[in-house]
């Protein structure tokens, strides 16, 4: 797979970026270290620099990476602005239990999806803190678990690199406030480098307010063959969502379906990353992590086994909270050798690497019976009662190698390949129906061409293959006759397969003069025994194995300043079809029979993917102290989960087109005032659907369970909003 843009995409009020000096440290090695140049890279390579990040101080991580990287889109199924899910060319990374996870997370070369459900919690990446991003297309296997469509890549800051201090600070509508300080210094050997976070908002919506603390703290030790960096980042966040809701509700689009739900992160990482020259060729680089996770959350569900013919009792209750409890400790490390020798005459870089993540996880739930208020508010009748008591332990071991061989000045061959071997057990605290031990062992190979028959054009061509493994969350919720809810209520289920990803890429970038560059590329992915949710009524659902599934499509992009003028365009085709026909439950889907079965056929669509994405974006400086930007971004119609055979009366999901502004003034060059305004023109829009019942379809919203109405549920985008405040650097 090849992105389009090799790092220049839509820069949101940034200068423009020179992609022909940098050297991709993440690219491909998942330990920072001695990377490869982009031009002996076989892929599309997208990076976003300190500078970008902090031209955009008001945006959150997952809105940063959607307005500057290509192919990047982010839906709202949570209603905040830290937890949205990101996808890229179609596969998601996702802080939702029942989301195929498809791309891996690093932070300083560490794989931090969950080792629960492969989640990924953006909220818990301190985004003041990060030097730079890398987004790598495809399959690369070196990348490790869960690297189907990409992996992700974020670098943070040292004393070394970022000295002086820092501060900025903004609020704007709806509550919003935000206050950020850094501050880092060295001397001859010895750097240090501290940085906190604190963002509040009341929230757009009547029900999803959130607060997110962030800390993070690095020390490091340079010196001529050995560097050192022992970092420590911590969290502590609250954070609510609004439900998606039905069609009827649309008119309202800022109240809750029903309403509390929450979640609360308290969180702990500890990195220490070395490297020591051994020689003038051979480099010995790793790492050792310790992760700490403890999330607490409340999820309101209508009950299935509600009986309205009965009353309204705690054994009869109308409504169930869930109160979820997860304690996720993942530890382990990175080891790998760097030789940059030459090999017969010719350059050459050889890596060889292990790895080895250790996760255990208890997770608790209870479940309460509850009532409706007429604001739909659920309200419990009594204690929780123990629900489920589940411990996981995950051991994820690899093996790594690839070889980049300069064949002659102008033709690079990298070859690479890593085998996986991953085991998951299961204890089951409550009794034994959820015991279990899984094992899956894979060797995936990767074969890549680089020709640069100019300083200012490069082009490769690229096979490689990627392995998901079913998670703990996923192998005991695969039973169609006991499905289960999100957070999972888990019951014994039969076994799943590994998802196996097969990509091939072509792309080309280059330099039509000093002041324009442009990328194009084209991919196709297939899956085999992709594992996806299979919704049976709103949250409600398990997890299968359908046959296989395509992801193809092409990118391009354009990026270059005209006088004052900086612009980018990046647009990206994605066609993401089912490659064979499967039956599965969707009964809320109008074309499904009685049975409550649909049938899904070859060449139908994956809902919640677009086929089509256009970036644009433009900052006009008008003098050295005064720079406006602009940015439109078009996403095309989606179908919703439980559409998978495209034939619901309802339709796929409305495109949308939404502008963004914002205003810099530079008053001296350590200060930066700034203000921005979102979605301009207040366009009300769905980022995200499902299909279920809706038991409060009376016309005025009470509960009625003898009524439902099977619909499309909605996730609506965020309104107009403002931002203002200032940024000061001293260095």
């Amino acid at each position: 797979m090849f992105l389009l843009l090799a790092g220049s995409c839509c820069a949101h009020a940034g200068p423009p970026q020179q992609l022909s000096t940098i050297v991709v440290n993440g690219a491909p090695l998942p330990v920072p270290g001695l990377g490869v140049p982009l031009a002996q890279v076989p892929a599309s390579v997208q990076t976003l620099g300190s500078s970008d990040i902090a031209n955009q101080p008001d945006a959150a991580l997952p809105q940063l990476l959607q307005r500057n990287l290509g192919s990047v889109d982010v839906n709202d199924a949570q209603n905040n602005p830290f937890q949205p899910d990101l996808s890229f060319r179609g596969f998601d990374a996702s802080p939702l239990l029942g989301t195929p996870e498809a791309l891996s997370i690093y932070v300083d070369g560490v794989r931090i999806n969950e080792p629960f459900g492969d989640v990924v919690n953006f909220d818990l990446i301190p985004l003041p803190a990060i030097a730079r991003v890398t987004l790598m297309s495809g399959s690369n296997p070196v990348y490790g678990l869960n690297t189907l469509g990409g992996a992700l890549s974020f670098e943070t800051k040292s004393g070394f690199d970022f000295p002086g201090f820092a501060a900025s600070a903004y609020g704007g509508s709806f509550g919003t406030r935000s206050a950020t300080v850094e501050q880092g210094g060295h001397g001859a050997h010895f750097g240090w480098y501290l940085a906190g976070n604190d963002y509040a908002s009341d929230g757009w919506a009547a029900h999803n307010p959130g607060r997110v603390r962030q800390v993070f703290a690095k020390g490091s030790y340079r010196a001529a063959a050995t560097t050192l960096d022992l970092s420590f980042t911590g969290a502590s966040n609250h954070l609510e969502g609004n439900q998606t809701l039905p069609l009827s509700f649309l008119d309202a689009p800022n109240q809750s379906y029903t309403f509390p739900d929450w979640f609360n992160n308290r969180f702990a990482f500890l990195v220490l990353n070395g490297s020591h020259r051994l020689s003038g060729d051979w480099t010995l680089a790793g790492n050792l992590y310790n992760r700490v996770l403890d999330t607490h959350g409340l999820d309101t569900n209508v009950s299935d086994d509600f009986d309205f013919t009965q009353p309204v009792t705690p054994d009869n209750p109308p409504g169930i909270n869930e109160f979820g409890r997860t304690h996720e400790h993942a530890r382990g490390g990175t080891l790998q050798l760097v030789d940059t020798r030459a090999l017969f005459g010719h350059d050459n870089h050889f890596v060889l690497g292990a790895s080895a993540d250790l996760g255990d996880t208890l997770f608790a739930q209870d479940q309460q019976p509850a009532y409706f208020s007429d604001a739909r508010e659920s309200i419990g009748f009594a204690p929780g009662e123990p629900h489920t008591r589940l411990a996981a332990r995950n051991r994820y071991f690899g093996a790594y190698l690839t070889d980049t061989f300069s064949l002659t000045q102008q033709l690079t061959l990298t070859l690479a390949g890593r085998y996986n071997h991953a085991l998951i057990e299961l204890d089951d605290r409550l009794g034994t129906a959820l015991n279990g031990r899984h094992a899956y062992s894979r060797f995936n190979p990767a074969i890549g061409l680089n020709w640069n028959p100019t300083e200012s054009l490069t082009t490769w061509l690229a096979y490689n293959e990627g392995t998901r493994v079913p998670s703990p969350s996923e192998l005991t919720c695969a039973d169609p006759n006991a499905p289960c809810s999100l957070p999972n209520a888990f019951l014994s289920d039969p076994d799943l397969q590994q998802v196996v990803a097969k990509t091939w890429e072509a792309g080309a970038r280059g330099r039509l003069d000093e002041k324009w560059k442009w990328n194009a590329s084209v991919f196709r992915t297939n899956l085999d025994n992709d594992l996806l949710f299979i919704s049976l009524s709103g949250l409600k659902g398990f997890y299968q194995n359908v046959p296989g599934d395509r992801r193809q499509g092409f990118e391009l992009g354009l990026d270059g300043t005209l006088g004052r003028l900086h612009a980018s365009a990046n647009y990206s085709y994605t066609d993401a079809t089912y490659l064979s026909a499967f039956t599965e439950s969707s009964p809320d889907n109008s074309s499904a029979a009685a049975d409550g079965l649909i049938t899904v056929k070859a060449g139908d669509r994956i809902p919640d993917i677009a086929r089509h994405n256009f970036k644009l974006a433009l900052d006009y400086a008008f003098d050295p102290q005064f720079k406006l930007g602009a940015q439109w971004i078009v996403v095309s119609r989606r179908y919703a989960h439980g559409d998978e055979n495209n034939a619901d009366m309802h339709g796929a999901l409305p495109g949308y087109g939404v502008v963004d502004l914002d205003a810099h003034w530079y008053p001296t060059l350590a200060w930066d005032v700034f203000a921005g305004v979102d979605n301009v023109f207040d366009h009300r829009y769905a980022t995200f659907g499902q299909l279920g019942e809706n038991v409060f379809a009376d016309p005025a919203q009470a509960f009625d369970p003898a009524h439902p109405v099977a619909t499309q549920f909605r996730s609506v985008a965020a309104p107009r909003s403002l931002q203002i405040g200032f940024r000061y650097r001293m260095d």
